[in-house]
């Protein structure tokens, strides 16, 4: 075997599963041997993958980069030679393939609208009024449109979220047919002053989860979706020229090797990783149903005694004495009342020696 075949060997027995990441797969969190992107379903099992969408497989790095990026044997051999930040899919839609952008559907949005604010936790100011040219919109098969668009605020694609809940069936995520990630994506915040802060996250519920967050919001800060992982910020993005790019990734594996990528070709990224969920979207969710069992049980935090009712404070010309058994002096309005063995008498009855001190 000479040095080249010993370089294809060598190649062909690097880890799947980074190789998938590095071609943009996100690792299923239910399933961690199958690995998704968009058109994409693989399941990795040692060196051998499985695509269920296409119905195909093999083995080996070699082989993976060719399927899922439709090179040559040479092109392929070349890519992995690259260092593991250099590895990123070349195209996001097939050459000459038409945009075809959902026509909104307004019998469904009220449908949508509800799911976002009641299961997501969105502010319902967020996705009050979209209109028909707003950037989240329901289309026809009861799916939530997020629409993506470039600096100009031109159509570049959409991410699609289904509602719809089947049993035995995950919910159905992707983009749009001919949409293009290196040339827009949904964002939201920023404005006409110009942008120092890019805030990134794997999805546009997580933009908008991140953007509705206490302190989230301010001048010159645009939360942006990559509709998945990306190890590099898209060129699109590159114009503002951002001071700051905080990665706000999922918390998993897939998004700290993801965020570990970006950081690492780009010295303006910091990783701000979720803490207490998943995703931005489930700390929203958590706090809103937190939010939700304080106003139920009336109690507010850090309270004990429920917030609606509280002991009222001592009336004026309330006294008491030293509390023996069976000798309580006290008085309710300037009344005196009656008690066992003070013999005090007026018209307010009795008060029992185990009458609680608190009046009124």
């Amino acid at each position: 075997m000479n040095r080249r075949q010993d370089d294809w060997s060598r190649l062909r027995q690097l880890p799947l599963r980074q190789v998938a990441a590095r071609l943009g797969y996100r690792c299923d969190p239910r399933d961690r041997s199958r690995f998704r992107r968009e058109g994409s379903i693989l399941s990795i099992t040692g060196e051998k993958f499985c695509d269920h969408r296409q119905g195909c497989g093999g083995g080996g790095a070699i082989d993976l980069v060719i399927h899922a990026e439709g090179t040559s044997f040479p092109e392929a051999v070349k890519r992995l030679r690259q260092p593991a930040g250099e590895l990123v899919p070349e195209k996001a839609a097939a050459p000459g393939r038409e945009l075809v952008l959902p026509p909104p559907a307004d019998s469904a949005w009220p449908a949508i609208r509800r799911r976002l604010t009641r299961e997501r936790a969105l502010p319902a100011d967020l996705v009050a009024a979209p209109g028909r040219r707003g950037p989240v919109h329901a289309d026809a098969r009861g799916s939530a449109v997020f629409l993506a668009t470039d600096r100009h605020r031109k159509p570049a694609g959409a991410e699609c979220r289904g509602t719809a809940c089947i049993p035995g069936r995950k919910r159905f995520r992707g983009m749009a047919p001919g949409s293009r990630k290196d040339r827009g994506s949904f964002r939201i915040g920023g404005g006409p002053a110009t942008v120092d802060t890019l805030f990134i996250a794997g999805s546009a519920i997580d933009a908008l989860s991140a953007f509705a967050m206490p302190g989230s919001c301010r001048t010159g800060c645009v939360f942006l979706s990559t509709c998945g992982t990306a190890s590099r910020l898209p060129a699109w993005a590159e114009a503002w020229k951002p001071a700051r790019i905080i990665c706000g990734f999922d918390a998993d594996a897939a998004g700290d090797e993801a965020a570990g990528r970006l950081a690492a070709s780009d010295r303006r990224v910091s990783r701000i990783r979720p803490a207490g969920g998943k995703d931005r979207n489930a700390i929203l969710v958590a706090r809103r149903r937190e939010q939700t069992a304080r106003t139920r049980t009336g109690r507010t935090a850090g309270s004990f005694f429920p917030a609606a009712r509280s002991f009222r404070p001592w009336l004026p010309g309330t006294e008491t004495g030293r509390r023996h058994p069976g000798e309580i002096k006290a008085a309710r309005n300037g009344i005196p009342v009656r008690s066992r063995n003070n013999q005090e008498t007026g018209r307010r009855g009795t008060l029992e020696s185990n009458s609680v001190p608190f009046l009124g």
